[in-house]
């Protein structure tokens, strides 16, 4: 049940791994038989994912890991990807990470929304404006200041 992965957080990493080895297991699955599905976790790593997942079990101490699971990919659903999408290397000072182009889309529609200048250049560019509004964002979040759009800042500005 939900107790075991809050335990297993907390005290067992072991364990904790390999529970996160069959959320992945489950999410690759998901993927397949969920409708107009590419991709259910376009920026989240199985860290990110198994994080998520035993932060709502510790207000569900009975549901079974399946179920908590299958309640995520419901949370999941509207962000998914429904179409394959161009995988971009966006590089700042050294530093280089790839996103989604979709996902660099949201990014700079989130970040246009907040007010913050993305520059009228296409996404995939990611030009100094939109890098300079990644690290605006990043530091008015308490986050590093990478200027990449990295699982941290992904999180928070697509959350």
């Amino acid at each position: 049940n939900s107790e075991a992965i809050v335990a297993a957080k907390a005290g067992d990493p072991d364990l904790y791994r390999a529970m996160g080895s069959w959320v992945s297991g489950f999410l690759t699955a998901a993927n397949g038989y969920e409708d107009d599905t590419f991709d259910l976790t376009p920026w989240q790593t199985p860290e990110v994912a198994m994080a998520q997942i035993a932060r709502s079990c510790e207000g569900n101490a009975e549901a079974s890991l399946a179920q908590v699971a299958a309640a995520y990919v419901r949370y999941l659903r509207p962000g998914r990807l429904t179409e394959p999408s161009k995988l971009v290397a966006v590089r700042n000072a050294g530093q280089r990470t790839f996103v989604y182009l979709d996902v660099l889309t949201q990014a700079k529609a989130q970040l246009d929304a907040a007010g913050l200048f993305t520059g009228d250049e296409a996404p995939e560019t990611y030009a100094e404006p939109f890098r300079q509004a990644i690290m605006q964002f990043q530091v008015a979040n308490g986050l590093p200041p990478s200027g990449l759009p990295d699982i941290p800042t992904l999180a928070r500005l697509l959350n």
